[in-house]
């Protein structure tokens, strides 16, 4: 991740990057916001009809149910987090990591020589 996002911002010059991650993947979420992710925003997409969600229904589920709905056609719907990373906040965070020297820089490699 520190490679992409350095190359993204480092070498490419973005001054931001946007992304949306599902609600239910707290995994990812915990990643980006490591990274110096914020929530922006959040949305709903359709993921359809089909009977497959039924392991909602199942108690082992429960926890990750909020982030699904179903209208009244049947259909189903999973919340997604909107989420951006700012290119001076990714400068100010790398900064910080080279002064106290906790976190090597992995997006700058040495020329071999």
């Amino acid at each position: 991740m520190a490679l992409v996002l350095g190359y993204y911002f480092d070498e490419l010059h973005f001054k931001k990057l946007v992304l949306d991650v599902a609600g239910h993947n707290q995994r990812a979420i915990r990643v980006y916001k490591k990274f110096g992710f914020i929530t922006i925003g959040k949305h709903e997409r359709s993921i359809g009809r089909s009977s497959t969600w039924s392991f909602l229904d199942d108690q082992a589920y429960a926890d990750v149910r909020r982030f699904f709905r179903r209208d009244w056609m049947g259909r189903r719907w999973l919340v997604y987090y909107d989420m951006e990373l700012r290119r001076e906040d990714w400068e100010k965070r790398q900064k910080r990591r080279d002064r106290d020297g906790r976190t090597p820089d992995l997006t700058r490699c040495p020329a071999d020589g």
